[in-house]
């Protein structure tokens, strides 16, 4: 793991939501399976709660369909003056012991959690993004950087290697308790050179700067740039290249060209090492999106940091070897699919609840709106859509698994919703019956 953070701001996230993700990918090793069996254990923390907002939800609507034509009585009678009206209302609500603000006070609470929880989650997943990001570009620096350094210690034997035609590569392996990098030959397997691997930190002690940079970063940075620079005014060869239309022109390689080409494979394989994909989505921090890439541009990456967060120098760096890594690995990061997936369940879910609502009307015999709920049928699938679109694929598996159980569960809610008010209905009979029989012996 690179110990010294390309970005000043970057420290590994510990919040209550990250700290518990952290927690669960060290048990799973897969961030995704993480966060599925997190949402599980919410759900089915949560289900209570949700089966109780059913039953007061229910009872209000059941409520609200019973006083329904005296309410449209007085709204036609007093409809013209609006305190009349409210007084008659209150009385019709009186007289069915219906309290709207104490039947709502539970709704509105729950309501309220969810958004907490939500929104908390969506931040701690987000920040998390962000880290992950910036530590897996931090070990292709830490990569990318021990190359320039074994050269710049082997200047005049890494150029021989090439003018002689060898076909190289870099190569990191461990040396006892030492981890090294060398430079290879991949005919014969032999190490041409090696240096002890480096981590960042390792850079800002090395003395090829004059200057005290109080900075760490950005003295290893200062470092990492020296080597660079003096690579980037070497020539190491020349040829003459035709062009279409026969104009020849001469092509100039140079040490740091050179350089970068031999150090690709190993860089390649770092990021594959690292890379965090899930089926069609080629980099999870990422959204399931075809117009994002699984790689970004140093704009995009300086667009999500911020630039005062980026340390002097970043910028070369990242562009030495990134757009070259792009070139190879970039992919679109995903097809929307997570975003209409998510719509669709959304949206079941929504209609399914509406269903089993209506149909526990219809067997009271009360006639449901048919407008009930219709525009949170619609909007609220749309606005999760969003979300899926615009921000990272692992918040959006949260989202996705979150309805398929909420929806699963829906049957099962309903179930114990209907057991809880026949239960209801029949002690109020029992009550009546009993308040009956006592009249009489009166």
């Amino acid at each position: 793991m690179a110990i010294l953070s390309t970005l000043l701001s970057v420290v590994k996230p510990a919040g209550m939501w990250e700290s518990i993700i952290w927690a669960f990918d060290s048990f799973t090793n897969n961030y995704i399976w993480a966060v599925v069996l997190i949402t599980v254990i919410i759900r089915l923390i949560w289900s209570p709660l949700d089966t109780y907002n059913r039953r007061i939800t229910s009872k209000n609507t059941a409520m609200q369909e019973k006083m329904k034509p005296e309410l449209e009585k007085i709204q036609a009678k007093y409809g013209n003056d609006r305190q009349l009206l409210n007084q008659k209302t209150n009385e019709i609500y009186k007289k069915h012991n219906y309290n709207m603000a104490g039947s709502c006070g539970f709704m509105a609470v729950f309501m309220i959690l969810n958004l907490v929880v939500f929104f908390t989650l969506f931040s701690g997943l987000n920040k998390i993004s962000n880290y992950k990001i910036y530590e897996n570009y931090d070990f292709l620096k830490e990569d990318y950087a021990n190359c320039l350094n074994v050269v710049n210690e082997h200047v005049e034997v890494y150029k021989n290697a090439v003018n002689d035609g060898k076909d190289l590569e870099f190569r990191v392996y461990m040396n006892g308790e030492d981890k090294m990098i060398g430079l290879f030959e991949k005919e014969s397997q032999e190490a041409i050179t090696y240096e002890k691997y480096l981590t960042l930190e390792d850079f800002k002690a090395k003395d090829e700067i004059d200057i005290t940079v109080e900075n760490d970063v950005q003295r290893a940075n200062d470092v990492i740039n020296i080597i660079r620079k003096s690579f980037e005014e070497q020539i190491i060869s020349e040829k003459e290249v035709v062009d279409e239309d026969g104009v020849v022109s001469v092509e100039k390689v140079t040490l740091l060209g050179s350089v970068v080409q031999t150090a690709m494979p190993l860089i390649e394989n770092t990021y594959k090492a690292n890379q965090e994909s899930f089926l069609w989505i080629k980099n999870i921090w990422i959204a399931d999106s075809p117009l994002k890439s699984s790689m970004f541009t140093y704009e995009q990456f300086e667009g999500m940091v911020r630039k005062n967060n980026i340390e002097l120098g970043e910028k070369e760096i990242y562009n030495s070897f990134m757009p070259k890594l792009k070139e190879s690995q970039g992919k679109v990061n995903g097809y929307f699919i997570l975003p209409v997936l998510i719509i669709a369940v959304s949206f079941l879910s929504s209609w399914l609840s509406q269903f089993l609502m209506r149909r526990n009307l219809k067997k009271k015999g009360k006639t449901p709106s048919k407008a009930q709920g219709r525009i949170m049928q619609i909007v609220m699938p749309l606005i999760m859509g969003i979300f899926a679109i615009f921000y990272n694929a692992v918040f959006s598996i949260y989202m996705l698994a979150s309805q398929l159980i909420s929806t699963a569960l829906l049957p099962l809610q309903d179930l114990i919703v209907n057991k809880l008010e026949a239960n209801a209905e029949k002690k109020e009979a029992q009550k009546n019956t009993n308040t009956m029989d006592y009249r009489r012996k009166q």
